[in-house]
């Protein structure tokens, strides 16, 4: 229980951000960009894997961001059945622009907390 109330504060602060509200983009959404822009050429079934999210709920998001211009589908030129994720020119400058914002925010909800004990939560929850 102690989980998903930190990881729900955790969410509630991101989606306060003005950077995020501002653009129209939830946390949820900008963990896909994030994930989009340190992996060009990732496919939704990694992402999926990845955010432990339902496939209906990634295809959403990864949709309304295709929308929206952020993101970008390509066919894989290997195989055509594979169909592989970019950031747009706009997707590139929000995450940009955004990487160092939130960055920021995680700096301070982890101020309080020695970085052993944050190596050793990480190494207990990857364990789970």
């Amino acid at each position: 229980m102690s989980l998903e109330q930190a990881a729900k504060k955790i969410r509630e602060k991101f989606n306060a951000m003005p950077q995020l509200r501002n653009n129209g983009l939830s946390f949820e959404q900008w963990l896909i960009v994030e994930l989009v822009g340190k992996n060009p050429g990732i496919n939704q079934k990694k992402i999926i894997e990845i955010l432990l999210k339902e496939p209906a709920s990634v295809s959403r998001m990864v949709k309304k961001l295709i929308e929206r211009k952020i993101l970008l589908k390509k066919k894989d030129e290997l195989d055509k059945k594979v169909l592989k994720l970019f950031l747009t020119d706009k997707g590139q400058i929000i995450f940009e622009d955004f990487k160092k914002s939130i960055d920021k925010e995680f700096k301070e909800i982890f101020s309080g907390i020695y970085e052993r004990e944050l190596y050793l939560m990480i190494d207990v929850l990857k364990r789970l």
